[in-house]
């Protein structure tokens, strides 16, 4: 992952540093310096390759000859080869800063919680200016990538199959009689299915470096913390506020000993940040239905000299079935990874909806469904032959693909599960850095210390301040020094 500003919360402005603490900021920075430069070339030649490839399209609509761009196109194809060199430096650049960056901070340990002194500056006197010192300056870097797929598709097929027989014999009685015999198939198959995937990719980074600096001016020492920080620092150095000592201690040129004090600091600030987010919805549906009708009806006429009888009888069977089957699924997933350093941006949650289908389970539209499919094979078979000859006549035979059956017998996918859901997505992550450039812009009240200005405090200082305070006319007399030793102001 791309570099940020190394940061430890210990390095508070007014407070006493541990030198070791900036050591340990500056080895992480030299461990990914060599990373950061492999970026930057990187960045570079993909620059400079995209202006190239520009004037070349711009050379080209000029009618420029191609044999005199030839020389130019060998120059952008070098840069190409560059490019893969810089990708794989980039790559290995990286591998090593991780693995250094690592070591360095398991051998310093957690640094999230730490314990100091208090810091011996007197806050009713002293004041942070903030003035502009440095410069500011901004690097940044995107990297985008999404794929959007919707594949939609269906097909139905209905077929209907009808068989019939038909007996007609007659007797010397005049009688006739005929049997009609029929059967008929009906099927139906519907197959739907949807596919939708959505994958994106963002990577954001910026490094800002900002102008406003901060300084304590006036520095005042408050001189009796002084001294107990100092005497806890140097347990074989203390400082004695006797009036002998203190004025002997001011006298003093120089001390082995010495405090740092964080007195000012520039400041920058960075934001890395990644979102990688999958939504994957499947829905594949299969409806089959099949009705088979079945029906033989005997007729006879007689005619008989005073009158003339008809009748009629017959048996039949009809049998239905629907067999629906759903599989729909849906999947998101989201990873979200942000390290800002001396900005804290506003990052909202966006909402992303996520669909389960299923096929209307209403019972009483199955039964209406089956009643279709039953009425749609029994319609054929209980038509007549004279009907069926003349459809014959017409070109239909015995298919027919019935309309109203396929739209009541086709159930509508159904939305079982709408879930909306709150995640981080790329424009969640393209919200958070606007907001980052806001307040970098603002440069009030922003940025992590990349610069510090130490101040060293030493014996002398500290007895120097605490004879102002206490010993202002000196220690002309017994009760001037005693009210000095204790720390208490001239009466």
């Amino acid at each position: 992952m791309p570099t940020s500003i190394p940061y430890d919360p210990s390095l508070v402005l007014g407070n006493i540093v541990d030198l070791e603490r900036i050591k340990f900021l500056e080895d992480i920075a030299a461990a990914q310096n060599p990373q950061d430069l492999a970026q930057d070339s990187l960045n570079n030649i993909i620059i400079s390759t995209r202006n190239l490839e520009s004037i070349m399209a711009e050379m080209i609509n000029m009618d420029v000859p191609e044999d005199d761009l030839e020389n130019l196109q060998s120059e952008i194809d070098k840069l190409k080869v560059e490019a893969t060199k810089a990708a794989v430096e980039l790559g290995s650049a990286t591998v090593a800063a991780i693995s250094q960056v690592r070591e360095i901070k398991a051998a310093r340990g957690q640094v999230k919680v730490h314990a100091s002194l208090s810091s011996p500056l007197d806050w009713n006197t002293s004041v942070i200016k903030p003035l502009p010192l440095a410069n500011d300056s901004m690097s940044f870097d995107v990297q985008y990538f999404r794929n959007e797929v919707n594949e939609q598709g269906q097909s139905t097929t209905a077929k209907t199959i009808a068989k019939f027989a038909h007996d007609n014999s007659q007797g010397a009685s005049e009688r006739t009689t005929s049997k009609d015999i029929s059967d008929s198939v009906h099927t139906t198959v519907s197959n739907q299915t949807s596919n939708h995937s959505i994958e994106g990719v963002i990577v954001i980074t910026a490094n800002c470096t900002h102008r406003q600096a901060q300084i304590i001016d006036p520095f005042v020492i408050n001189a009796s913390k002084a001294i107990s920080d100092w005497n806890d620092m140097f347990p074989d150095d203390t400082i004695s506020t006797a009036a002998d000592d203190i004025f002997n201690y001011a006298l003093e040129p120089t001390s082995k000993n010495k405090m740092q004090l964080l007195s000012g600091a520039t400041y920058g600030s960075s934001f890395v940040g990644m979102v990688f987010i999958k939504q994957l919805e499947k829905i594949d549906t299969t409806q089959e239905s099949e009705a088979l009708a079945e029906t033989m009806r005997d007729s006879f006429t007689s005619i008989l000299a005073t009158r003339e009888q008809a009748g009629e009888y017959g048996v039949g069977k009809e049998f239905a079935e629907a067999a629906k089957s759903i599989a729909s699924s849906s999947e998101l997933s989201n990873h979200c990874s942000l390290v800002t350093r001396g900005i804290i941006p506003n990052i909202a949650s966006q909402t992303m909806k996520t669909t389960v289908a299923n096929l209307k389970p209403d019972p009483q539209e199955i039964m209406a469904q089956l009643g279709a499919i039953q009425g749609a094979s029994n319609a054929v078979a209980n038509e007549s032959m004279e009907a069926m000859a003349t459809k014959a006549k017409q070109g239909q035979q015995f298919i027919r693909l019935n309309s109203e059956y396929l739209t009541n017998t086709v159930s509508a996918i159904g939305s079982y599960d709408n879930e909306n859901n709150q995640v981080i997505d790329m424009n969640s992550l393209m919200t958070a850095f606007t907001d980052y450039v806001q307040k970098a812009i603002s440069g009030e009240g922003v940025g992590t210390p990349i610069n510090f200005f130490l101040r060293d405090v030493n014996k002398a200082n500290i007895a120097k301040a605490y004879i102002s305070k206490y010993y202002p006319n000196g220690a002309t007399t017994q009760a001037l020094a005693l009210r000095g030793r204790t720390g208490q102001a001239p009466a």
